[in-house]
């Protein structure tokens, strides 16, 4: 937790700003999982569901709105079927 703790340089929108390394951290995960990295689209989805089991007694169901939920809910079917279809690719080539 030290070492996630400690503070990072970063350069954002042309502004020098001083942040944690988990945010920086976070932040990349977040970059690559938008520019279609689905190895990190699968750990930030697993972060969120983490997240939200754990704090689902402490939130309102304002969490996340219902376009947001509908999102959420069509990227899990895509990363599921993503996932199957991984699964059937590599039995097929056993």
């Amino acid at each position: 937790m030290r070492t996630l703790r400690e503070k990072v340089l970063i350069n954002e929108n042309g502004r020098r700003t001083k942040i944690t390394k988990l945010e920086a951290s976070l932040k990349q995960l977040v970059n690559k999982a938008a520019s279609g990295d689905l190895r990190a689209f699968a750990h930030l989805l697993a972060m969120l569901a983490a997240e939200q089991s754990v704090t689902q007694d402490n939130v309102s169901d304002d969490y996340l709105n219902q376009p947001d939920r509908e999102v959420f809910a069509d990227l899990l079917e895509r990363y599921g079927q993503f996932i199957k279809q991984e699964g059937n690719d590599e039995s097929k080539s056993d």
